[in-house]
């Protein structure tokens, strides 16, 4: 859980699990800076790569987030407070899932959000 300042950067934060929000990673109230790097194949209730809650700021740059799940909604990101920021660029957002049990109720499997987001230079995909 993070509420000051990170900055990852050439890291793989990767086969995680967490029963409550944030499989790979828990940004609450902090400032993230991810480069460089890939979030994969980690799982959570809420944002299997990445949760970014309450008033929390993201900026993921030249980075990865792949085959991550979330039991609810946003399997690669979950952008959960109309507080919270996260700004994308220069990266791929793919095979990741919101929801893997039958009733299929988790939503964005790549992001998840209820706040502004922008994403420049991305892919979003499968």
């Amino acid at each position: 859980e993070i509420d000051g300042e990170v900055r990852i950067k050439n890291s793989t934060i990767s086969g995680n699990i967490a029963i409550n929000d944030g499989g790979g990673i828990n940004n609450e109230e902090g400032t993230l800076f991810i480069f460089d790097s890939t979030i994969s194949n980690n799982t959570g209730l809420k944002g299997g790569g990445i949760q970014n809650e309450m008033d929390g700021f993201v900026f993921l740059d030249h980075s990865t987030v792949s085959g991550n799940n979330s039991q609810g909604n946003g399997g690669g990101i979950h952008n959960a407070a109309t507080a919270s920021y996260l700004l994308v660029a220069n990266s791929t957002i793919t095979n990741n899932s919101a929801d893997n049990d039958a009733d299929a109720n988790g939503n964005g499997g790549g992001i998840f959000t209820r706040a502004d987001i922008e994403i420049e230079n991305t892919i979003i995909a499968g």
